[in-house]
């Protein structure tokens, strides 16, 4: 193909025609620019076409971990009501006279001990962080995507490890010297029934606990109000592609 370019340069050079040439040599010029420019329009929207392939298979396998994570939220966050209304029954007994001892009452001081848990799955989230957030043409969904994945996880991986500091360190020793008969956040009977009642330790515990359930319902009610928000808006960026 070049050797007939050539050719047909040279036999107008060798007739003379110098303008004729010039407008071809243009031309020539032109052509091969915008071959250039149609190569480069074809790698673009492949690159394109293989970003948004990639975009939206991340986004489905998020959307999955999100419908997985969702009821086990929920589950947590209604035993996590049950438990509370149980401590904070416990709660406002101990501030009265002590009651006669009923096996009825192991069950809130069972609620008493037990974590509750954050965690959470994430590696989609990550792999599409790693190629940049900046893939999604949302910034809505990009900025709920952070809300999620960077504030709200984040603030319930911080509860979970403090459910475990609080419960190893400080109610499981407290428990193992008082209790027995064990079933984790269900029941645990007293060994000295009287002298756990009337201690200020007890009551301190019990009082402290409630609050850190405050804080755990808390980041499971915005977990779950995100998640649900989060589903909506995936499914509808799916929806318009």
């Amino acid at each position: 193909m070049l050797k007939f370019f050539r050719r047909i340069r040279k036999r107008l050079l060798d007739s003379g025609k110098i303008r004729k040439y010039w407008l071809y040599a243009f031309g020539e010029v032109l052509l091969i620019v915008i071959g250039v420019l149609i190569a480069l329009y074809l790698t673009n929207w492949n690159d394109k076409r293989k970003e948004n392939a990639f975009v939206e298979k991340t986004l489905i396998e998020i959307q999955s971990e999100l419908n997985d994570l969702s009821p086990r939220f929920k589950y947590w966050s209604k035993r996590l009501e049950k438990r509370t209304a149980r401590v904070s029954r416990l709660d406002s007994l101990l501030k009265e006279e002590m009651p006669p001892y009923t096996p009825a009452l192991d069950t809130l001081f069972g609620a008493v001990w037990g974590i509750e848990y954050g965690y959470f799955e994430r590696a989609a989230y990550d792999e599409l962080k790693a190629a940049g957030l900046e893939l999604i043409d949302d910034d809505a969904l990009r900025k709920e995507l952070k809300v999620l994945f960077e504030g709200i996880f984040m603030g319930a991986k911080a509860v979970e490890q403090m459910e475990y500091d609080l419960n190893f360190n400080f109610i499981t020793p407290f428990y193992m010297a008082n209790f027995h008969s064990f079933q984790f956040r269900v029941v645990s009977k007293p060994i000295d029934y009287p002298a756990l009642w009337e201690g200020k330790e007890y009551q301190n515990v019990v009082h402290y606990r409630l609050l850190t359930f405050g804080n755990a319902a808390g980041n499971y009610k915005a977990t779950l109000a995100s998640i649900a928000k989060l589903q909506e808006m995936i499914d509808a960026y799916l929806g318009s592609r």
